[in-house]
């Protein structure tokens, strides 16, 4: 009965993303959505579960950069209340690109320091300049 409960909560929160793109959303509604998503990405009991629901915190982090800080202090508390699974649960992981795996946690926070760096503009480069 849990499985069919967690494929429809998982494709709900595979909607999420798209709605908070819209900036539509309440501060306090978005707060409510990131808390609820670390929880399930470091706890759903299914894989899809837990993907939706680290996209969707990945799609908070780079949409709200005014709520950046207190989605990284939940990310690390919701690290720190999890229950530690067994190592190299396949369950527990993400896949990357290349095949290997790094955990939910590890995946997660790489993907805000990417979403957080800011690259310089072309005014900002400096071009060298040739002598002629």
């Amino acid at each position: 009965a849990s499985a069919p409960r967690a494929q429809k909560l998982a494709l709900l929160i595979e909607r999420l993303p798209a709605l908070v793109a819209t900036r539509a959303l309440d501060d306090s509604v978005v707060l409510q959505l990131s808390s609820l998503c670390l929880s399930l990405t470091f706890n759903a009991p299914s894989m899809p579960l837990q993907s939706a629901a680290t996209h969707t915190v990945a799609a908070i982090f780079s949409e709200h950069a005014g709520h950046r800080e207190v989605v990284l202090n939940d990310l690390i508390e919701a690290k720190l209340q999890a229950v530690d699974p067994p190592l190299r649960d396949p369950r527990r992981s993400f896949t990357l690109s290349d095949g290997s795996r790094v955990t939910q946690f590890t995946a997660l926070a790489l993907v805000m320091l990417q979403q957080s760096a800011a690259l310089p503009s072309d005014s900002e480069i400096a071009l060298p300049t040739v002598a002629v």
